[in-house]
Parts: C-alpha cells; sequence; structure tokens
C-alpha cells in the first residue's frame, strides 16, 4: 500500500470532518452510485437483481430505503455469488475476514487493499482525536494473541499505521483466555501507558485492579470488539481514574464509527459508510429513538455489502459540540439477543442494577441470563462464598432494575465466571425468540 496515498486519505479525512451536511451528502451520494453500478455490473448476486439495484438512490431518501437489505443469512449462503468478479478497484491483493460467530452465524467477507487503506486512514484519524502519544507504551489484552500465554505475554510491534509514521514506545500483548486475576497481576507488573482490550473482558479485570490499581498510571483505556456500557466506564473511572476510548467496529465491516472526544458520542465514519438507524417499519429513527443498524461499506468493490443488517442497534445522537460535522450515535446498544423480553411482548435494554452488586457481595464478574419469559438468571463471579442473604440481595436488585414478572435466581462461581461459547462476552443474553 502506498505511503503518499494513505497520507492523502488522511488528510482528506481531517477536512471533510467538518464539512457541511450537504458536501457530506453529495459525496456519499457519488460513492454509492459508483458502487451500485459497479455492483450490479460485476457482482452476480446484485446483477441479478439489477432492477432493484441499478438505480443510483442518494443515500437517506426513501429510494435508498426502499433498496432490498442483505442479512447475515444472504452473505451466508450467497458468498460465491456476492463476491466481484473483477477485483480491480480493490487496488490490489484481496483478503478474507471472518466473524467471530457470537451471533450463532458466523459469516466471511473478502475485502482488498482498499478496504485496508480506509481502515488505516480511519485508525490515524481516531489516534488524532484522542491525542495519544505513540512514544509511550501500550498492553493489548485480546483474543488469538498468539504466544501471548500467561502469565508474561508477550513484547510485540505496535502494528500498522503506526510504526509507519512513529518509533512506537514499547508493546505488549497477553491473551484474552487468561484468567481475569492474572490479567491484573500483569497489568501491575508491566505498568502500560495505555490498555487496549474488549469492554466485557475490562469488566471482569477491573475489580481485581480495585484499591491496588490507582498505581498503574493508565492514561487511557481503548475499548474494541464490544459496547461499552455505563457500569464500566464509572468502574475504568473509580478504579484506574482513566475514560475509555470506544469506537463501533466489526471483522466484516471495519471501523463504523468513532469515540469522540468532545461530545462522548460516536461519530459514524460517513465518507467510508453508509449507516442507517431503523425502526420496526424501516423508517430513520429519530435522536434518542433505537433501531436497527443497517450498514453500506462504500469501499468494499471485492464483496459489496449494501445495507447490511449488521445485527446491532443504536440511538442516534445529537450535534457534536466539538465541531465535528459527522453524524453520531448515542450509543450502540447490541445485539436483539441483549434485550429484555416481557410477557406482553415489550423488548427494550435492560438495567441490572450493577453498580449495587459490590455493596453486598464480593462480585468480580456478572451475567444475567433470561432463560424464558419469567427465568432469570444471575451469574456472578465472587471472590468469597456467597450467603444465602447475599444471594437474596443480589436477586431484588436485578428483580427491580428489571421492572417486570419475573423471577430471578443466583448462581454463584468462584473468581470466574464459566468461559462463554465465544470470545465476546456478553453481560445480558435472552435466549427469548
Amino acid at each position: 500500500m502506498s505511503l503518499e496515498r494513505l497520507l492523502a486519505r488522511a488528510r482528506q479525512l481531517e477536512a471533510s470532518e467538518r464539512w457541511p451536511a450537504a458536501q457530506l451528502q453529495e459525496l456519499q451520494t457519488r460513492q454509492a452510485a459508483r458502487l451500485l453500478n459497479y455492483a450490479c455490473a460485476q457482482v452476480p448476486y446484485y446483477r441479478d437483481r439489477a432492477a432493484e439495484f441499478e438505480t443510483a438512490a442518494p443515500p437517506g431518501t426513501a429510494r435508498w430505503r426502499n433498496l432490498p437489505q442483505l442479512s447475515r443469512a444472504d452473505v451466508l449462503q450467497q458468498a460465491d455469488a456476492l463476491k466481484s468478479v473483477d477485483s480491480g478497484p480493490a487496488l490490489g491483493g484481496i483478503y478474507k475476514v471472518s466473524t467471530s460467530g457470537s451471533t450463532g452465524e458466523p459469516v466471511s467477507v473478502w475485502r482488498g487493499d482498499l478496504s485496508r487503506e480506509v481502515w488505516e486512514a480511519t485508525a490515524l484519524r481516531e489516534h488524532r482525536w484522542q491525542g495519544r502519544d505513540p512514544a509511550r507504551s501500550m498492553a493489548i489484552i485480546r483474543a488469538g494473541m498468539d504466544g501471548g500465554a500467561a502469565p508474561r505475554g508477550r513484547r510485540i510491534s505496535r502494528g500498522y499505521p503506526f510504526v509507519r509514521f512513529w518509533q512506537c514506545g514499547p508493546t505488549w500483548s497477553l491473551d484474552m483466555g487468561t484468567d481475569v486475576a492474572q490479567q491484573a497481576e500483569w497489568l501491575r507488573r508491566i505498568r502500560p501507558d495505555y490498555l487496549l482490550t474488549y469492554p466485557a473482558n475490562l469488566q471482569g479485570v477491573l475489580p481485581h485492579l480495585a484499591g491496588r490499581g490507582a498505581g498503574l498510571k493508565v492514561l487511557q483505556v481503548v475499548g474494541v470488539g464490544g459496547t461499552v456500557n455505563p457500569e464500566v466506564r464509572e468502574l475504568c473511572r473509580e478504579i484506574l481514574g482513566c475514560e475509555i476510548a470506544s469506537n463501533y467496529s466489526s471483522q466484516e465491516m471495519g471501523i463504523m464509527a468513532l469515540g469522540c472526544p468532545h461530545c462522548r458520542q460516536y461519530h459514524v465514519q460517513s465518507e467510508n459508510f453508509v449507516v442507517e438507524v431503523l425502526n420496526e417499519a424501516g423508517e430513520a429513527c429519530e435522536p434518542g429513538e433505537a433501531g436497527s443498524l443497517v450498514v453500506t461499506d462504500l469501499h468494499n468493490y471485492v464483496m459489496p455489502m449494501i445495507r447490511y443488517q449488521i445485527g446491532d442497534y443504536a440511538i442516534p445522537g445529537e450535534p457534536c459540540a466539538g465541531g465535528i460535522t459527522l453524524p453520531t450515535l448515542r450509543t450502540v446498544l447490541g445485539r436483539r439477543r441483549n434485550m429484555v423480553v416481557h410477557a406482553d411482548g415489550r423488548r427494550h435494554w435492560p438495567l441490572t442494577g450493577f453498580a449495587r452488586f459490590r455493596d453486598v457481595a464480593p462480585v468480580l464478574r456478572y451475567q444475567v441470563v433470561q432463560h424464558d419469559l419469567r427465568d432469570i438468571e444471575l451469574r456472578v463471579a465472587v471472590a468469597a462464598p456467597l450467603s444465602a442473604p447475599q444471594g437474596t440481595q443480589l436477586a431484588a436488585i436485578v428483580a427491580e432494575a428489571l421492572a417486570g414478572d419475573f423471577q430471578v435466581r443466583v448462581s454463584a462461581f468462584p473468581d470466574r465466571l464459566p468461559d462463554p461459547p465465544s470470545v465476546k462476552f456478553e453481560e445480558f443474553v435472552s435466549h427469548v425468540s
């Protein structure tokens, strides 16, 4: 990949993040028209449906919302037909990425060097927004860190795009499969300036740092691979004394939104993606209204993903006070299975009362599972055996927070919860369809 092209794209992003909305809309319209025309000519899946896709409908309009959506099942079943017969616009090499399968439907998507260039330029934008010093040290705890086993971890390169521009500080990695207590000890030993990990993993590690974590002097936590809930943000401030900088990304699409240091919302990367938040009727949600996310990657010509039902939910946000004009998401909520379901059919994102758990018992980590319309299980990892009164109090906290006709039972585990079936641990899961 050309360094000159990457720098040019990064500079363009620096300018366009403060464009008027009409100018950004014009850019998206041109990009979407080019992508749709290409897909109808070079991609069998869209060529067979050209009557539905060949009209260049501007994003954000009713005509655009009338275009068919692409489901995960479509990607699974039509993988070959979705791949372009001509990868010329990919800028060279192509590669395949696969999701973790935490949804039960792991998908694989082909992408090209153009997608990689967009990802690197967006990573540089995030680095600039957050004002990080590349010369400072970083610890990375995530899945698949080969050779980064407990308890020592290993020294690694900071990676692209950062090593292309700076002499980076020391960087260490540890596999997320390491026990959270050992992760905490490892962090105390290496004392990083920055910590990058999954928010769900951070929530498990932070209680092990309580009381002794203040000496770490972590400047910022970089949250990847999951949503950041208010409880873990508050725990991070309380125990580490720093903020979490998070983004919204996925393996199959890349970085779709970046956390803003000014307004604390997520800015949609509209130069690269069309991100829609839709209600049940398929209409655009208003600020403050939760809806499902439908995403179009404007730069993947190898395997065009047009109006892809990514499976997550979000709430549109308000304009940024810091002058960045990119559209905002107030928060990314998670997936449909992360909503509590009531007997009358209502669904909403659950409050669990987590902030009160440690007032009752030495809870290190928790997970709430809805097994049916009334049966709620609170699973807790505890540092000491849980007494019957403590269990009763914890169940009462969850029942009150969920505000429904539920029977809450508590399952306690010493030190850690059972390993989840995927790397994406989730604090709340509903098995009610």
